[in-house]
C-alpha cells in the first residue's frame, strides 16, 4: 500500500461518525464503540503490513484518531475523544499492548464506575506498556502523544471529577 493510499484510509475511516448514522437503540450496546475500534485498527493493520517507517505508520494512526474527533463528513467539528479509535490504533500497532490497555480500562473501569477516568487511566498506560514490550521509538512516542490527547480530550470530565459532578457510569438494569 502506497503512502498517500494509507494516510486516505486512515482519514476516511477515522472520519466515519458512527455515533451519528448508527441508530440510537443500537448505540446503547457495544456497536458503536466497536465499530470505532475497528476504524482505528484497519489502516495502521495495512500500515503495519508495508515495508515503510515506524513514524509513517504512527502518523497512520494519529490521523485516524484526529479524523474521528474532527472528522471531514461533519465539517471538522468536535465528534469525541477518539477512545475506541485509539484502542484500535494500539492493537493494530502491538497486540499485546493493546490488550493490556482494554484490561486496564475494564479493570478501571469497575473500580471507579467512570467511563472518562477509565479512559485516562488506560490512555497514561498505553505508552508505558508499548516501552516495556520493546515496541519501536516511534509508536512509543506516539503513545505519549496520544496519552496527551486523551488527558486534554477529557478536560471536562477531569474539571466534574474533581468537583464531584461526572456522572457514574450506568449499566442497564
Amino acid at each position: 500500500m502506497k503512502t498517500a493510499q494509507m494516510l486516505a484510509l486512515a482519514i476516511l475511516l477515522g472520519s466515519i461518525p458512527f455515533n451519528r448514522i448508527v441508530p440510537a437503540k443500537a448505540m446503547r450496546g457495544m456497536l458503536v464503540p466497536t465499530l470505532n475500534v475497528i476504524k482505528g485498527f484497519i489502516p495502521v493493520y495495512l500500515a503495519v503490513r508495508s515495508p515503510d517507517s515506524y513514524v509513517l505508520i504512527a502518523l497512520v494512526g494519529a490521523l485516524a484518531m484526529l479524523s474521528h474527533s474532527f472528522p471531514y463528513w461533519l465539517m471538522f467539528k468536535y465528534n469525541g475523544n477518539a477512545v475506541g479509535v485509539s484502542l484500535g490504533v494500539l492493537i493494530g500497532l502491538n497486540i499485546p499492548a493493546g490488550v493490556f490497555v482494554l484490561a486496564i480500562y475494564g479493570v478501571s473501569l469497575l473500580a471507579f464506575n467512570r467511563l472518562s477516568l477509565a479512559a485516562i487511566i488506560s490512555g497514561i498506560s498505553a505508552p508505558v506498556m508499548l516501552k516495556v514490550l520493546g515496541a519501536p521509538t516511534a509508536y512509543i512516542w506516539f503513545g505519549i502523544a496520544g496519552c496527551a490527547y486523551m488527558i486534554t480530550s477529557h478536560a471536562n470530565s477531569i474539571t466534574h471529577l474533581m468537583d464531584g459532578t461526572e456522572p457514574w457510569f450506568r449499566t442497564r438494569g
